[in-house]
């Protein structure tokens, strides 16, 4: 009689304890990912507004132009040239009678 009663203590005991565990894992998740999407929301701001800048101080260059600047600094890159765009890394420029008119975040 007294075996099961061992058993059923050590078992609770257990089960608190992971429980308790498994309760921080969760409340930490959710902290971290809300900082993690906070931080993106910044990032993705601060991306729009360079490429604002970009766009408004780049209007001179052509598509050759960013395709040969690309090229130049990252030679080993894989750089996709369409017809009217310029792809790398997620970043893809866009390109209107050969002016660039905007940057786009194609991930």
């Amino acid at each position: 009689m007294k075996n099961w009663k061992t058993a059923f203590f050590v078992c609770l005991v257990a089960l608190v304890i992971s429980n308790g565990y498994l309760s921080f894992q969760l409340l930490d998740e959710g902290i971290t990912n809300t900082y993690k999407s906070e931080t993106m929301e910044k990032q993705d701001e601060a991306l729009r507004l360079l490429g604002e800048i970009i766009v408004e101080e780049g209007k001179t260059y052509t598509q050759k132009d960013i395709l040969f600047l690309l090229r130049q600094k990252y030679e080993d890159g894989f750089i996709v040239e369409d017809s009217n765009s310029v792809s790398y890394q997620g970043i893809k420029f866009l390109f209107e009678n050969d002016s660039l008119v905007s940057i786009q975040d194609i991930w």
